[in-house]
C-alpha cells in the first residue's frame, strides 16, 4: 500500500509508516509469537464504525495473555488508539492491531516480556495482494488437519497459528480453489484458513464448538442474526458426511461475515434461502439500520 502520509499507531503515539518496523531477527519474526487481531471499519448511518470493537479488542487481549505477553495497558487505550488510527485514515475499512515481542536475541524467549503494540489502517484493496471482490468460494480440501486445541489454543490469534495454512491456500489456487478448509485431527470439520465454516441443513445452522475453532466475531455476529431470524442453531462436532450433504454452506469472516461457499473439492452448493436472509441481514447490520446495528457497531467518533 502507499506509504504517504500513513501513520502507524506505536504504543501510544503516532508514527510515520516507514518507522514502524521490527528487526529481522526479533523474536517475533524468528518464532512465530505476534499477535495481532482485524477489524472492519463501515460507512452506516451514524459515520465510520468498527464492527464488534468491544469483541476484537479483548479477544487481543486474550491472545496476549495467552502466550504471556506482560502488557501493562488498558483496553480503553487500545479503543482510542482504534479510534485515533481511524480518523487519521478516513475511508480504510482495515484495523489491525499487533503485539510484537521485537527485542533481538538468540534463546527461544525473550527477556522482556513486553510487547511492543501497533495499531494499522489498511485498505486491502491497495496492497500488493489485492484480488478481485469474491462474491463466493471454491474450497479445497487441506491435506493436514487443523492444528488441534492441545497444541495451541484455538482461541489464539498468533502468527504461528496460521503458519499451516499458507502451503495448503497456495495449492489450493494452483488447483483453481479460492481457499481451504480444514477438518479436525477426527475428520470432522473445523475451519477455513481464516474463516468459519458454517453448515445448513433442514433449516438449521450447525457450527463446530469452540474447543474446534476460533471464537470468530464475525460468526457470533451471524449467530445473533439467526437468532433474531428465529432460525435454529446447533454448536457440536460436524462430522464430515453432513459437510457433503449439506442443503447449503457459507463461510463467515472479518472482510465477509455470510459468503456463499459454492464447492469443497469435489461437492458442489447452491446459494439457498437461509444463505441469502443472512446475507440480507447483514447488509441491514453494517449500513446502521438494523436494530442491532447499535449492539454491533461503535462509531469512530466516539473512540477517544
Amino acid at each position: 500500500m502507499a506509504s504517504d502520509g500513513t501513520k502507524i499507531w506505536r504504543d501510544g503515539e503516532m508514527v510515520d509508516f516507514e518507522d514502524a518496523t521490527v528487526h529481522v531477527l526479533s523474536n517475533s519474526n524468528q518464532r512465530g509469537s505476534t499477535v495481532f487481531d482485524v477489524m472492519r471499519v463501515y460507512e452506516t448511518v451514524e459515520g465510520p464504525s468498527v464492527l464488534g470493537l468491544r469483541e476484537h479488542v479483548a479477544r487481543f487481549v486474550r491472545s496476549m495473555a495467552h502466550m504471556g505477553m506482560d502488557w501493562g495497558g488498558s483496553i480503553a487505550q487500545l479503543e482510542a488508539g482504534i479510534g485515533q488510527v481511524a480518523r487519521a485514515h478516513p475511508g480504510s475499512p482495515v484495523i489491525k492491531v499487533v503485539a510484537t515481542w521485537s527485542e533481538v536475541g538468540t534463546a527461544s524467549l525473550p527477556v522482556n516480556l513486553t510487547p511492543n503494540i501497533w495499531i494499522a489502517a489498511l485498505d486491502p484493496t491497495q496492497t500488493v495482494d489485492a484480488a478481485p471482490k469474491k462474491t463466493e468460494l471454491k474450497l479445497k480440501v487441506a491435506h493436514g488437519p487443523k492444528i488441534p486445541d492441545a497444541v495451541l489454543p484455538v482461541s489464539l490469534k498468533v502468527g504461528a497459528m496460521y503458519t499451516p495454512g499458507i502451503r495448503e491456500i497456495m495449492a489450493a489456487r494452483a488447483a483453481g480453489f479460492d481457499d481451504i478448509v480444514f477438518r479436525d485431527i477426527d475428520g470432522a470439520l473445523a475451519e477455513g484458513s481464516t474463516k468459519s465454516l458454517i453448515v445448513v441443513k433442514n433449516e438449521r445452522l450447525i457450527l463446530p464448538g469452540l474447543n474446534q475453532v476460533l471464537d470468530s466475531i464475525s460468526r457470533r455476529t451471524v449467530l445473533e442474526l439467526a437468532q433474531h431470524l428465529r432460525i435454529a442453531c446447533e454448536i457440536r462436532h460436524v462430522y464430515w458426511d453432513e459437510v457433503t450433504t449439506a442443503d447449503e454452506l457459507f463461510a463467515s469472516s472479518t472482510t465477509a461475515p455470510v459468503m456463499p461457499v459454492v464447492k469443497v473439492g469435489e461437492d458442489q452448493y447452491d446459494t439457498g434461502p437461509i444463505t441469502k436472509s443472512l446475507q440480507a441481514e447483514v447488509d441491514s447490520l453494517l449500513a446502521g439500520t438494523h436494530e442491532l446495528s447499535t449492539r454491533w457497531l461503535t462509531p469512530v467518533s466516539k473512540l477517544g
